[in-house]
């Protein structure tokens, strides 16, 4: 339980975050523009949009279930790394120069540039959906912490999470939600790395915790097998889960519009840089932090011993172990749970409000409002979608492990998305109807995919097995007949397992790969109706294509945009002479 010592820890944590938010929304600029409240201003700091786009990406997810997947499933989150260099690759030579060249407040804009208008609703829509699903379960996630080693409800904490979260978000706007970030992650930084102590010292020591790790084979990690039903696999990650970053940082409104807030693109690459550095070792620490919980549990299991209901509790179970005993660790841990939370609640709640005002409520207002009512609206945009995600708070303790939720919830969505970026930016030749419908069959082939999958899970059919776990070690908790009992439990699930091999082939693929999936399919269907529709095929700005790609856009491509674009110059130019003599003559 926790003391008061950690209630005090948290609340300072909750009070600054809040702070930072009144200051900006109270003092200064007041966010009193468009540009102020989304952008920033276009000033903010290289190493601050840096350390915020990589901690609103981990979450509370990276906090609470990469421990717990490790410990399940081995080390293998480690390949990590490896899609963090590949994400910033591609980040810097393919995606965000063309975000950063165009200076779109909305980066769906640019899908009604490179396509039309239809395509960029879609894509809308389809991110509005995709974000209101994980509002709930980033709310939820410092809830189930804190109802873990508080005994408080976890709806009622949640609650509390998303009204903070509302309020300062609201009033402080980009900069409030940066700056915040910063001071998150220096309370995660200190955490993980106080917890990682505490855990290497009653686990043993470094060597205990490597030999017992390898004895249950928690790191087997050098694994190049090509089984697309394993989720551990190097494939499955530096592949799967790159195309899931990319989708979900590089080309989403929440990481563009933290990289377009700083004044020049050389700064957007130190940005990108920073932010890998950051989510490397945080995952390093996560990982470690996992391998410590399986030395102390290795010989009993604290599912099978019915110690906790879910894997998602090992790590708040983990810490009241060792650390309960000092006051305020647990009060600090709760805390960058908070912290991790928060900063992804409130960077999804700035960017939705600027994609629901400027892509679905600007168009539709029948005058110019200053700039100032303008960023009125924006708050309350902001006030009204919070209110909307936090009544979905509800559902998410009901539909499993959270780590494999977050992207299998996402990937239907994810992937379209990501497949017409992709479509526009490096095959030039493909049009409207190929982006359009690419989009379409990958949503509901995925969505089809994953529906179809948890309907097997359900049923118990299909069963991702896990690394093995013992219950020998329970002996001191319980009498023999109980661990003989949790013996069969656990022999029991293992024949259980054996059910998977009866589910279809493709039911059983890795959900690390449905983002990836719904990328190729949205892009190979567009490239082929693309060329099927030839005849609606535009002149492309040479803008909207990618660097990488730009030196293979034909010439021709070039010189009859450049000749349109000249005619439609003239046109524009006699336009404006005719309206200059008109209002001359009537002079």
């Amino acid at each position: 339980m926790l003391t008061s010592y950690d209630y005090l820890i948290l609340l300072a944590v909750l009070l600054i975050s809040v702070a930072i938010g009144i200051y900006f929304g109270c003092f200064g600029t007041k966010q009193a523009s468009t540009n102020e409240y989304l952008h920033g201003g276009k000033k903010m700091g290289v190493v601050a949009v840096g350390v915020s786009v990589a901690v609103s990406h981990f979450s509370g997810v990276t906090m609470m279930a990469v421990p717990a997947d490790v410990y399940r499933f081995g080390a293998y989150f480690l390949y990590i790394i490896v899609s963090t260099v590949l994400v910033g690759l591609l980040s810097v030579y393919v995606y965000l120069p063309v975000f950063f060249k165009l200076q779109l407040t909305s980066s769906y804009e640019y899908l009604a540039k490179r396509f039309d208008n239809r395509t960029k609703q879609l894509a809308v829509y389809l991110y509005l959906f995709s974000e209101i699903i994980y509002f709930p379960l980033l709310a939820y996630i410092p809830a189930l912490a804190f109802s873990a080693m508080s005994g408080l409800s976890v709806n009622l904490t949640a609650f509390i999470v998303c009204a903070l979260c509302i309020f300062y978000t609201t009033i402080g706007g980009l900069k409030t939600v940066v700056w915040t970030d910063c001071f998150q992650f220096m309370v995660i930084m200190i955490s993980v790395i106080i917890n990682c102590y505490l855990g290497l010292e009653k686990s043993g020591g470094v060597m205990s915790i490597w030999e017992t790790a390898l004895s249950g084979e928690r790191f087997n990690i050098v694994d190049f097998s090509v089984d697309l039903t394993r989720q551990d696999s190097f494939w499955a990650v530096s592949v799967g889960y790159t195309a899931t970053m990319v989708s979900t940082i590089v080309i989403h409104q929440t990481g563009v519009q933290k990289y377009l807030s700083v004044p020049k693109f050389r700064h957007c690459i130190w940005s990108v840089i920073y932010s890998a550095v950051c989510k490397c070792v945080v995952t390093i620490l996560c990982v470690l932090i996992g391998l410590e919980v399986y030395a102390k549990y290795a010989d009993c299991d604290p599912l099978t011993s019915k110690k906790i209901r879910k894997h998602d509790q090992l790590l708040p179970y983990f810490l009241t172990q060792v650390a309960g005993h000092i006051p305020g660790v647990s009060g600090l841990f709760v805390g960058s749970v908070f912290s991790a939370a928060l900063s992804s609640m409130s960077s999804l709640l700035n960017s939705m409000a600027g994609i629901i005002y400027n892509d679905l409520v600007k168009k539709r207002l029948k005058k110019e409002y200053s700039e100032l009512k303008e960023s009125n609206i924006l708050k309350l945009i902001v006030i009204l979608c919070g209110v909307a995600c936090t009544c979905l708070v509800f559902v998410i303790e009901h539909l499993g492990p959270l780590l494999a939720l977050n992207i299998a919830l996402r990937a239907p969505i994810n992937g379209p998305l990501l497949g017409m970026f992709t479509l526009g930016m490096l095959f030039p030749r493909t049009n409207a109807d190929g982006a359009f419908y690419g989009g379409l069959i990958s949503l509901i082939s995925v969505t089809e995919l994953m529906m179809a999958t948890k309907y097997y899970e359900l049923r118990k059919v299909l069963i991702h097995p896990t690394r093995p776990v013992s219950v020998e070690g329970c002996a001191n908790l319980f009498d023999n007949s109980s661990v003989n009992a949790l013996q069969s439990h656990l022999f029991n699930s293992t024949t259980t397992a054996s059910a998977h091999q009866q589910a279809p082939f493709f039911l059983k693929l890795s959900f690390q790969y449905y983002t990836f999936l719904g990328t190729m399919l949205a892009v190979l269907i567009g490239v082929l109706i693309s060329c099927m529709t030839k005849k609606k095929q535009k002149s492309t700005d040479p803008n909207l294509i990618s660097p990488v790609c730009r030196k293979f856009f034909l010439k021709e491509e070039h010189r009859k945009y450049d000749e349109l674009h000249e005619k439609e110059s003239k046109r524009h130019l006699m336009k404006v002479n005719r309206e200059e003599n008109t209002t001359d003559n009537t002079v």
